[in-house]
């Protein structure tokens, strides 16, 4: 991106939140690739190791309870809403970077990821999703 945009965006991912609008404005009107040149999807390879895609976020919620097989493993209740709680930047890690787990009940699950790439306050279903810039999978681990 730092090189397609002639340094108008930097090489830190994060950077391009600060001016989002004017960021997906550049990705639609750029190409692909110039004219002639072949390119390949980025992924990682054996071995390498890649940060989040979001390395330092502003903020972090999560959802849980939010499915009725969850909460029937948990042995609760349905809750009248989901609980909504916080994380700490802190416990983001990247593909291929290790984990040390603690002793006793290591819970896991897969996630959506919601990256929200603009200022959203009060979203109403019909505008939320224009404050999305993208999703991604995540890997929840809990010591229960």
């Amino acid at each position: 991106v730092e090189r397609a945009s002639g340094g108008r965006f930097g090489p830190d991912p994060q950077g391009v939140f600060a001016d989002w609008d004017g960021f997906t404005r550049w990705a639609r009107e750029t190409p692909t690739a110039p004219e002639g040149e072949v390119t390949e999807p980025v992924r990682p390879g054996d071995g390498d190791l890649w940060d989040p895609p979001v390395p330092r976020p502003a903020q972090i919620f999560a959802v849980g309870l939010n499915y009725r097989d969850h909460v029937a493993e948990s042995g609760l209740q349905d809750p009248a809403e989901p609980a909504v709680f916080t994380k700490f930047a802190t416990s983001l890690t990247g593909h291929q970077h290790g984990v040390s787990l603690p002793e006793g009940l290591v819970d896991w699950e897969a996630e959506l990821v919601v990256v929200v790439g603009r200022r959203c306050h009060r979203a109403t279903r019909e505008t939320a999703w224009s404050h999305v810039a993208g999703l991604t999978v995540g890997q929840d681990l809990s010591e229960r």
